[in-house]
């Protein structure tokens, strides 16, 4: 088989919310591999918080903050932040409707003093364990005031209890920013979600790999759950939706494995004849 270039998101498709990967899962990676294929991650986290685990799989390069950073072989090949005076704006309205917001630069998270409670809460329940806010709290800065840091290569934001009205918010930002309701297929909070720059996501960064190995989308597969990765399956040959996945992104997929913990990885790649 021609060698290909394979996209696995992380949360919800290589690990779950309690950071297990599934033993079929390890070894459809290490397979891949062998064969020559390469491997990527995809994914919203940013370069310091990726699991050790995951990175042990020795993955061929990532994309990072939903397509703002990108790396090939250990060698950067794209960083994009934000307008700091569009943050600025963006970040004063939702703070008016009572929501809060986690900024993403390159080497860490800021949070506001006044949203830092409002955060531990919303991550202990997401993530079951306690342990992991421990975890995720060491790379989180807090500072006084969001505006601070708006020009720290800021790449995306989470936005959590937002009560004002998301579509009137869109309306007024959408052209610089896009504003995703939950990403999480399991949930359905609209007063949760992420922000991303209008003109970058996942097959952004897609493609600027791609580019830099001389690779075409005919050589692509991708795999994922949440709606952060529409434009990644659409771009790909085959785009592979996970079980657990939203209901929009199985409807644009043109495979729906089983869900995460029944082996959804593995069984995917053995339909399309990889493992």
């Amino acid at each position: 088989m021609d060698k290909k270039y394979i996209f696995f998101d992380v949360d919800g498709t290589l690990m779950n919310l309690q950071g297990a990967v599934e033993d079929s899962t390890r070894d459809s990676l290490l397979k891949l591999k062998e064969q020559g294929h390469e491997i990527f991650l995809a994914t919203g986290r940013c370069p310091y918080d990726i699991p050790d685990f995951i990175e042990r799989f020795e993955f061929n390069g990532m994309v990072l903050s939903d397509g703002a950073y990108v790396e090939y072989n250990k060698e950067v090949l794209l960083q994009e932040s934000m307008d700091a005076s569009q943050l600025d704006a963006l970040t004063a309205s939702i703070e008016a409707d009572g929501g809060h917001l986690m900024y993403f630069g390159k080497d860490a998270s800021f949070i506001s003093e006044k949203s830092l409670g409002a955060y531990e809460v919303w991550v202990k329940v997401l993530l079951v364990d306690d342990s992991f806010w421990g975890e995720l709290k060491g790379k989180i800065r807090i500072v006084e005031s969001l505006t601070q840091v708006s020009d720290q290569n800021i790449g995306k934001m989470i936005y959590i209890d937002y009560e004002g009205d998301l579509e009137q918010l869109k309306k007024e930002f959408g052209h610089y920013f896009s504003i995703l309701p939950n990403n999480l297929a399991s949930l359905s909070d609209m007063s949760k979600g992420e922000i991303t720059r209008l003109d970058i996501n996942k097959a952004y960064g897609i493609k600027k790999i791609l580019n830099h190995v001389g690779a075409t989308k005919e050589d692509v597969i991708a795999f994922g759950d949440g709606l952060n990765d529409m434009e990644m399956l659409q771009l790909a040959k085959v785009g592979v939706a996970m079980g657990n996945g939203a209901p929009k992104l199985k409807e644009i997929a043109d495979v729906v494995t089983t869900p995460i913990g029944e082996d959804g990885i593995y069984k995917g790649l053995k339909e399309l004849g990889l493992v």
